[in-house]
């Protein structure tokens, strides 16, 4: 879909009555980029579902979600902005609402929600993470560590004043709480308190809370009805000792002894009823499947297995697992058992897993498998071969879909993160079935893809820029006269360097590596060609327009680097001189300016040369060490009043100002100027020259050495110091767009200090000065990329006086701005690229006088 010429919503500051506003041009790439919100689902509460979800314009914050895109929305924005809450684990639920982790503004701590934003608030500030770890009393219980208390256990029942710990140790020592397991009404857990080091039972209150047996700390732990059992390590042992405990001293035993090593241990990997799986490797180092039910005749090996198993899950009648599989290499296997040695069998093996995780939903267990052909998948199986299979193929072919490390179950499907590749990795919800899985919703918008129109020029009536449309990088032509855009020359895979304009556009663009190619077009695709191929890719981006053709530099393996011409022909693209015999070339840098049809200049071989085309015509002005300095690094160049000016960079904080007419007798120098470090530009207004350095301040000279003076201390900054269209001469003062650490703005001097000032900005708190964002000069006003805080940078205007500059539009609002670049004339409107979220970056115009709405054709 093209979008032409849309009225971009504008705001306009400048004057009091109505001014032409930017218009969108083309959308000349309406395709779309996705962009990922990476949800973190947290859990349920009630019917609806908690997750952290990242959105461009929020950051990740908490969303909640029915299920139906309808029902998905942002609770609340906890860090205004595009911050991000930096939102982590679940801690569990509290009636009907969630406890999670989160710190807007870096501040950790414990958050409930019930899905509205006025019911969300922060219950406790904390120092590290908060684990859920069940409920009691209608209250949820968790750990937490806080500066007061120490790591402890912690209870609540939603509100910040029934959020209390259960402070074991008094102080901020606190208790080392650890693997807390809730049975029926009472809490075993270990702990370091006045009571002992070890297991711990309580009811839910200081009273009822006995110390049951000392020990060290478990490796693993899980809850088998109303009893606890556990793993213990004994220091240097090759076992670990299986312990049960029912929460009294009497009943807390060890039961069985696991064999253990420190490259494989003993793990408790799940529950099936009252049976629970534990791994451990036995003789010859073979890896094996346990189950116990709490007694020494019910606790046996089951089967030996091909690897430990990891994230198991349980349906009701079978435990699944996965293990590394012996083969093929990197291949997992996927098990299950129900807790019998007949009954315990491997299912599948698969080539690749994307995740290990496997999730239960009622007697389904969904899993994640990558497959060559199809990438990694959302799968299912019911302990069956025939109902072993893949649920939908949300990437179709063999692009992967899934992300399976953060799967919530509901109570009428599953929750997983997953992409189609068009809208992003975003919530999706499925049944278990193809037609039931769905996109949930698009919660990071997608960006719309920009044709990042670069290297805009005019050639009379007609725009040239290259731009990425939706198949790739093209030339492409804007007509003024009608509104119609073409595609000239398609220049793909390579891309193109650079392009100027001479009559003809002309434009670098890349071959086969290392080959760099010149082109020529009049806008035509059959006037569009190329004039020469040439050898390596050791070139310039400068074109200097001379005598109706261009001066360029190019490399080729006899000559190395040295100046070229061309006259717009294959036959006359040649070498003007080989001013450095050999293959080594003369020139290090295209330093190269034409004052004239009648001379050219340029440095190479560490020398200032003047050109006239001609071999004889090319001569040297000076060069070597002349009047005690070293010519190493000379340019760059101006005209005033017919003689012309170049600098010699002595080195990082001095240069010299030099004058010539064309001959060696008449290249004198001007001044030497110590301390300061040398420009990048030479610049004439008027009756001066204007040269700006990066951090020395800006000069201005008459020719002389008297006339050559320092006329503002304030450093010219980036933008001037690189962007050689970054200057702008009108009714003969000198503008230019000046950025320097904390400072932006639109600057002008008529040569004296006291006519130097900043017409507009001021302190900027981020961004930089954007490449070939240039002053436009039309109508006695001057046109920009100027920048305030509110808006960042936008289209700006002045007429050279500080009440009379400021901002054209807003293009996009808010403090991004649409960062406007390359500003051409072209008639009675100037052009640019510039970004809207609705578009990504295109091309924009803006008209002097009235708007003239233009249909555009592809």
């Amino acid at each position: 879909m093209n979008r032409l010429f849309l009225n971009a919503a504008l705001f306009v500051v400048l004057g009091t009555s109505a001014l032409a506003n930017p218009y969108l041009v083309e959308d000349l790439n309406d395709t779309t980029a996705p962009r990922d919100s990476d949800p973190w689902f947290l859990g349920n509460a009630g019917a609806l579902s908690f997750f952290a979800g990242t959105s461009p314009g929020t950051g990740q914050e908490l969303w909640v979600t029915d299920g139906s895109s309808r029902g998905t929305q942002l609770v609340v924005d906890l860090a205004p902005g595009s911050a991000s809450a930096q939102i982590g684990a679940s801690a569990g639920t509290a009636g009907g609402s969630i406890l999670f982790n989160a710190s807007p503004g870096g501040s950790a701590g414990l958050w409930v929600s019930d899905g509205t934003a006025v019911g969300t608030r922060r219950l406790l500030a904390t120092k590290e993470s908060v684990s859920g770890v069940g409920s009691l009393h209608g209250k949820a219980w968790f750990i937490a560590t806080t500066a007061e208390t120490g790591r402890e256990l912690f209870h609540t029942d939603g509100t910040p004043q029934r959020t209390v710990a259960f402070d074991l140790t008094p102080g901020s020592d606190g208790s080392a709480v650890s693997w807390v397991r809730f049975l029926d009404e009472s809490i075993l857990f270990f702990a370091t308190s006045p009571l002992g080091s070890g297991l711990h039972r309580s009811d839910g209150t200081a009273v009822g809370t006995t110390f049951v047996e000392a020990g060290p700390y478990p490796t693993s732990a899980i809850a088998i009805g109303r009893r606890m059992i556990f793993l213990r390590r004994t220091s240097g042992a090759v076992s670990s000792e299986l312990w049960l405990s029912d929460g009294s001293s009497a009943g807390t035993i060890p039961i069985a002894s696991i064999p253990d090593s420190s490259s494989s241990p003993a793990r408790i990997r799940g529950v099936l009823g009252g049976k629970a799986f534990l791994s451990a490797i036995g003789a010859q180092s073979i890896q094996e499947l346990w189950v116990t039910d709490g007694s020494v005749s019910g606790t046996h090996v089951v089967a030996a297995i091909d690897g430990p198993p990891a994230f198991g899950a349980s349906t009701s009648s079978a435990f699944y697992f996965f293990t590394r599989a012996a083969a093929p290499p990197g291949g997992r296997s996927l098990w299950m058992t129900d807790g019998t040695t007949a009954g315990t069998r491997l299912l599948r093996t698969i080539d690749g897993l994307s995740s290990l995780e496997l999730v239960a939903w009622g007697d389904t267990i969904f899993f994640a498998q990558n497959d060559p052909a199809t990438g990694s998948e959302l799968w299912r199986t019911d302990g069956t071969q025939e109902g072993t299979r893949m649920v939908a193929d949300i990437a179709p072919g063999s692009s992967s879909s899934l992300s399976f490390w953060s799967v919530l179950a509901r109570a009428d499907g599953l929750l997983i993160r997953a992409t189609d590749r068009k809208s992003g990795n975003e919530p999706w919800f499925t049944d278990g079935t193809a037609v039931g899985t769905r996109l949930v919703r698009n919660v990071a918008k997608d960006l719309n893809r920009s044709s990042r129109p670069r290297n805009i020029a005019v050639r009379g009536e007609t725009l040239f820029f290259f731009a990425d449309d939706a198949e790739g990088l093209a030339l492409c032509t804007f007509s003024e006269r009608d509104g119609s855009r073409r595609v000239v020359s398609v220049n793909r895979p390579y891309g193109t360097q650079d392009g100027v304009v001479s009559g003809d556009l002309y434009y670098f663009s890349q071959g086969v590596l290392p080959r760099v190619e010149l082109w020529r077009s009049d806008g035509t695709a059959e006037g569009t060609f190329k004039l020469r191929g040439l050898t390596e890719s050791r070139y310039f981006d400068q074109l200097v327009p001379f005598r109706g053709g261009l001066l360029f530099s190019a490399d080729d393996p006899e000559h190395g680097l040295e100046p070229w011409f061309t006259d717009g022909t294959v036959a006359g693209t040649r070498m003007i001189a080989d001013l450095a015999p050999g293959s080594s070339g003369s020139m290090g840098y295209a330093e190269m300016f034409a004052a004239s049809d009648r001379y050219a200049y340029l440095f190479a071989a560490n020398a200032i040369w003047r050109t006239d085309l001609t071999q004889d015509g090319t001569i040297k002005l000076i060069g070597g060490k002349a009047e005690g300095e070293r010519f190493d690094y000379g340019g760059p160049f101006g005209e005033l009043a017919g003689t012309v000016y170049f600098i010699n960079r002595l080195h990082d904080s001095a240069f010299s100002l030099w004058a010539t007419d064309g001959t060696p007798a008449g290249t004198q120098r001007v001044v030497v100027i110590e301390g300061h470090d040398p420009p990048y530009h030479l610049r004439s207004s008027g009756t001066r020259l204007f040269f700006l350095t990066q951090t020395s301040g800006v000069w201005s000279s008459d020719g002389t050495k008297d006339g050559t003076l320092m006329v503002s201390p304030t450093r010219a900054g980036w933008c001037a110091f690189k962007d050689a269209e970054s200057f702008a001469t009108l009714n003969g003062i000198f503008y230019w767009v000046s950025q320097f650490e904390s400072q932006v703005g639109l600057w002008r001097s008529d040569g004296t200090a006291a006519g130097t000032y900043q017409l507009s900005g001021g302190p900027w708190g981020s961004g930089a000065c954007g490449d070939a964002a240039p002053l436009v000069a039309a109508d006695d006003q001057l046109y920009f990329a100027g920048w305030d805080a509110a808006n960042g940078f936008e289209l700006w205007r002045s007429d050279g006086t500080t009440e009379g500059t400021g901002r054209l539009a807003d293009i996009t609002p808010g403090e991004t701005g649409s960062d406007p670049r390359e500003l051409r004339l072209l008639g009675s409107r100037i052009y640019f690229r510039a970004y809207a979220p609705e578009t990504g970056i295109e091309l924009f115009s803006y008209g002097l006088s009235s708007p003239r709405r233009r249909g555009a054709h592809r």
